[in-house]
């Protein structure tokens, strides 16, 4: 099955890569999955022949607040 990754999922993955590297450069520059950051939630819907990856928020964040930012 394909993944779609959209515009905002990835940019929520170069601010946690960002945000991460600012304490460990060489974690923030590996590829997905990464043992061991399991706080981080994917938000997804799946569409005909692929899953749309819509945002990828850590579990800290308010999760409703940042959703709100997408209407």
């Amino acid at each position: 099955m394909r993944v779609l990754r959209r515009a905002r999922a990835l940019m929520d993955l170069d601010e946690i890569a960002e945000y991460i590297g600012q304490s460990n450069p060489k974690a923030a520059l590996r590829i997905l999955p990464v043992a061991g950051f399991k706080k981080y939630w994917i938000f997804y819907r799946p569409a005909k022949n692929r899953i749309e990856v819509l945002r990828v928020l850590h579990g800290a964040r308010d999760i409703d607040a940042a959703l709100e930012e997408e209407t």
